[in-house]
């Protein structure tokens, strides 16, 4: 039985190698053409994978997704999704840190609506401190000033480029009052994650959704498992 087989390319396309049965392959070729083998990932009956940490670094090329711990029943992922991720991590050189999928049926978990197909999933912000710690900024300049907007910007330029065209996270404005002449005049001024547009109430996380890779899926032509009988050339 063969696997399913996904070559992960550094401009964004995946193509997937298609065959029946329960595990997906994964290999990430970047842009000198080397091949990165990921790894080899079990797919459940409904045919999805319990996302679980990766860590590959290797030749030029760093892979790493990071599975919340203790979420494991709301962490499952599509085999599609899967290749973006791996694609996202080595594109932009981030850990993407995962806290949320879908359940193991492919349902939203929760009282979420939007986790279904194993595609939309929720991820920890980027720290100047390298961290991807829980970090809330509602209400907090101070916690917003924690995330790095480089790596975030890299990460978020990933995912986008892996199918991921919608990233959300949520608008923090603060607002000041200052006094001059016995004139009050307020200014509010808006913070926002690099690469994201406004979502409310996702101050301590962003939601990635708006999944539309670029994945051409082929089937590989069966190998002979025996040679044809050589035939000698027959001279008229």
């Amino acid at each position: 039985m063969g696997l399913d087989e996904y070559e992960i390319n550094s401009d964004g396309s995946i193509v997937r190698y298609e065959n029946d049965d329960n595990s997906n392959s994964y290999v990430y070729i970047d842009g000198d053409g080397n091949q990165h083998t990921i790894g080899t990932y079990t797919k459940n009956d409904n045919g999805y994978i319990q996302l679980s940490d990766i860590n590959y670094d290797n030749n030029g090329v760093a892979v790493q997704v990071t599975a919340k711990p203790g979420n494991e029943s709301e962490m499952y992922v599509s085999g599609n999704a899967m290749a973006s991720l791996i694609g996202a991590s080595a594109d932009s050189g981030e850990e993407i840190y995962v806290t949320r999928v879908s359940n193991s049926d492919g349902s939203s978990p929760g009282s979420s609506q939007s986790h279904i197909g194993g595609n939309n999933f929720d991820s920890r912000y980027a720290q100047n401190n390298g961290s991807r710690a829980a970090l809330n900024y509602e209400g907090s300049l101070t916690e917003f000033n924690k995330i790095d907007q480089t790596a975030s910007a890299s990460m978020n330029a990933g995912l986008d480029k892996f199918g991921w065209k919608d990233i959300k996270s949520s608008t923090l404005s603060i607002s000041n009052t200052t006094t001059v002449n016995g004139v009050e005049t307020t200014t509010t001024t808006d913070y926002n994650v690099s690469g994201t547009n406004h979502l409310s109430n996702h101050y301590n996380h962003q939601h990635i959704q708006g999944y539309s890779p670029n994945i051409s899926t082929r089937t590989r032509a069966p190998e002979r498992l025996t040679p044809l009988p050589f035939r000698p050339l027959q001279v008229q």
